[in-house]
């Protein structure tokens, strides 16, 4: 029998968030075409809104490619000086993932009430019409695993 809700934990992930990025699609696009040339397999791309003609940009990739993203930030840093790369490696995806989201309401609510109460920090948060994924960091993911198999059971 199929458990209702799917959790899934990925280690050694990588969080680069690029901020005061100009709101231009093409310029965008540049940005993961350098990822994409390196062979860097990018995940949980999120942009804020645009605000004064600029966005910030995060997005994960497998912490075993760090070496290559710190040599392309630094690429992209000496190119735009206002641009600022954020790297964070050492974090943890999980996905939460189920059928259930596409008709019922308020699971993200839960998830993240779940996580508050039991002290973890989200890095950054991505959705799908069935899955959520959060990035936390290594040392809180025992705690956020157990409470969420918990409340999902």
């Amino acid at each position: 029998m199929q458990k209702a809700f799917q959790i899934d934990v990925k280690e050694d992930i990588t969080l680069i968030t690029f901020n005061k990025v100009p709101s231009d699609l093409l310029f965008v696009s540049q940005i993961f075409t350098e990822f994409g040339n390196a062979k860097l397999n990018i995940d949980m791309i999120s942009q804020t809104a645009p605000c004064s003609g600029y966005v910030s940009i995060s997005f994960t990739a497998e912490g075993t490619m760090l070496r290559s993203v710190l040599d392309i930030t630094a690429k992209f840093r000496e190119k735009f000086p206002s641009m600022k790369p954020l790297v964070s490696s050492g974090n943890c995806k999980i996905t939460i993932s189920s059928d259930l989201m596409r008709e019922n309401y308020g699971i993200a609510a839960k998830v993240f009430s779940v996580l508050s109460q039991a002290q973890v920090d989200l890095l950054l948060i991505t959705t799908s019409e069935s899955e959520i994924s959060l990035l936390i960091s290594q040392s809180q993911l025992f705690r956020a695993q157990a409470a969420l198999e918990e409340a999902f059971a």
